[in-house]
């Protein structure tokens, strides 16, 4: 495969291979070698810094914005701050000479950068050869004193320990070691076609391409660009050499293969800095005629990757003194407790949360993410599970979460997140209309995830439209190929009178799930609705064994829509012959 590009112009990512060589000052930068001379020593300079070298050279002393540095450096890809900085950082220290300054960059506040060529001394004329210089005559000078020879000694002695102090530090500066990358940082390299039909290599080049969009899309996951990892298809990886050149902690490397009756992939997340596996794991999709089923495998492995990303930082920084200054140790810690979800810890994740909204700064690259989980923890964490004390709580929480979704989908527009949390607090605050928009704005500009089928079939549901919500929770299935969600399938398989699917998925949902209290808690009324009320009495008593608290029931008192409350309280009668009553209070 050609992988030679065409010479970068306009506005697009720059091409090295393809940049004429310049001067600046002392300094003889070759970008298609990516040297540095000066004096006659060549220095390698990361592609990146010089890329964003040759941005800067090209501005001709105008700025350049942050977000042109992306487009020109990163290929538009979502960046972190802490990678535009060191970039930058790396960029200034070409510039630095024991002579002095060949160039400055400038931070213009809220703006960008500039740079800026030193000036060069203007060049003295020298005196014709032929004409005789006459020296004028010195005046007479008295012969210094003791103490004024000492004084003039300790001057030198200073100024002399000052060069050396100098010089030093300019050294320790030059060759002071790049900070390791984020535990968050991924390189997904091209997926591997062991399928034995060539003619499918473009088809899993873009389901590499969809698992890289998925997965940057939050910005909670660093993604290291698609043509630097696209340049290693097909050649062996050292993994360590390649965490070093595009400076990630997490490599992932995965295989196509065709598997009866559809498709299997493979994968491995290697850690960057030992080389060691930290996991690899296998699934498939079923596939009718043989089709490639690209958004839903993509799906798939980015579901599969993001928890062992997450779940590696997250251990990372717990491990950590708590630092409410540090926004990854800040944000790891709160998360935890969110994940959690213990009713005890309320009190201390709300103070956290305003603690992490106060000192984060606006610019950090994991502050919509966080945005958007608090909004999932409000919503989800406590009003779903029926935390609240009174309705008016219930409804504070909402408002909560619908302006934290608000705020992170003004900061990262791109994410689907929040408006998938904005779909499920309308919702719970019964604004069925805006919430279906909600819902459907996503499943308009983000095809490939399932978070948009998701809030919408649990609107649906909520307003009593229960057979729409059967389509989408089926659908979702389809998507997300998780066992979890047929619980959800059964759920509105029963409230539409359809109680032997709906037990049929349920004991599937909890044979994948023994420890989740909600299978056995509506597999109880749709054993009593059809009739089998010894069966539903013992699955009663199972989900009195397992519950953690009484939240399941809130699912029974999440709407005021008639057709819902009518067969709300259906389910209410049959568990009470069941032998289960709402908790009092």
């Amino acid at each position: 495969m050609d992988v030679r590009q065409e010479p970068s112009r306009g506005d697009g990512e720059i091409n090295l291979a393809h940049e004429q060589g310049f001067a600046l000052g002392p300094l003889s930068v070759s970008p298609s070698t990516r040297e540095v001379r000066r004096a006659g020593v060549a220095e390698i300079i990361e592609p990146r810094v010089m890329q964003a070298l040759v941005c800067l050279v090209r501005a001709e002393g105008a700025v350049v914005s942050r977000d042109d540095l992306i487009r020109r450096c990163w290929g538009g890809r979502i960046v972190g701050d802490d990678a535009i900085n060191r970039c930058v950082s790396k960029v200034r220290q070409i510039a630095d000479t024991p002579d002095g300054h060949a160039f400055v960059i400038e931070a213009i506040p809220r703006v960008g950068y500039r740079l800026r060529r030193a000036t060069e001394p203007e060049a003295v004329p020298l005196a014709p050869e032929s004409a005789a210089v006459v020296p004028a005559a010195a005046p007479l000078k008295r012969p210094a004193s003791a103490p004024q020879v000492r004084s003039k000694a300790v001057i030198a002695a200073a100024i002399a320990t000052v060069a050396i102090v100098v010089f030093f530090a300019w050294t320790l500066l030059r060759h002071k070691p790049e900070p390791p990358p984020l535990l968050r940082s991924v390189a997904i390299l091209p997926i591997q076609n062991l399928t034995g039909d060539p003619s499918l290599d473009a088809a899993v080049d873009r389901l590499t391409e969809d698992v890289m969009l998925v997965s940057g899309r939050g910005g909670y996951i660093i993604v290291a660009p698609r043509n630097a990892t696209f340049a290693w298809k097909g050649k062996a990886v050292d993994e360590r050499m390649l965490g070093r050149e595009l400076h990630v902690r997490n490599i992932v490397a995965a295989s196509l293969r065709k598997a009866e009756p559809g498709w299997r992939v493979s994968f491995q997340v290697v850690d960057a800095t030992t080389g060691q596996v930290e996991a690899s794991h296998d699934f498939g999709r079923a596939a009718a005629e043989g089709a490639l089923p690209e958004g839903q495998l993509a799906l798939s492995l980015f579901n599969a990757i993001a928890p062992v990303v997450r779940d590696r930082w997250q251990v990372d920084q717990l491990a950590k003194p708590p630092d409410d200054r540090d926004p990854e140790n800040l944000v790891a810690r709160v998360e935890k407790l969110m994940d959690d979800g213990r009713r005890e810890d309320i009190p201390k994740v709300e103070r956290l949360i305003e603690t992490a909204q106060r000192t984060i700064p606006k610019d950090h690259g994991l502050l919509p993410d966080f945005l958007q989980s608090a909004c999932w923890y409000y919503s989800e964490g406590l009003v779903r599970r029926g935390y609240y004390r009174s309705p008016e709580q219930r409804t504070a929480w909402a408002k909560a979460a619908l302006d934290f979704a608000n705020e992170a989908g003004r900061l990262r527009p791109v994410m689907t997140g929040p408006h998938s949390c904005r779909a499920e607090a309308l919702a719970q605050l019964e604004r069925w209309d805006e919430g279906l928009a909600e819902a459907r704005y996503v499943i308009e500009t983000a095809p490939l995830t399932a978070s948009g089928y998701e809030a919408k079939a649990r609107l649906e549901f909520a307003r009593g439209w229960f057979r729409d919500a059967l389509k989408d929770f089926t659908e979702l299935v389809d998507r997300d190929s998780d066992e979890d969600k047929y619980g959800d399938v059964g759920v509105a398989h029963l409230f539409l009178n359809e109680y032997d699917v709906a037990i049929a998925d349920l004991r599937r949902q909890a044979a994948s799930d023994p420890k989740n209290p909600a299978p056995p808690f509506f597999l109880s009324a749709a054993l009593e609705l059809s009739g089998h009320h010894e069966d539903a009495v013992l699955s009663a008593e199972l989900y009195g064994w397992l519950k953690a608290d009484d939240g399941v029931w809130e699912m029974l008192a999440q709407s005021h829509e008639p057709a819902f409350l009518a067969q709300a309280a259906l389910m209410r009668r049959a568990l009470h012959e069941a032998g289960l009553d709402p908790p009092s209070g």
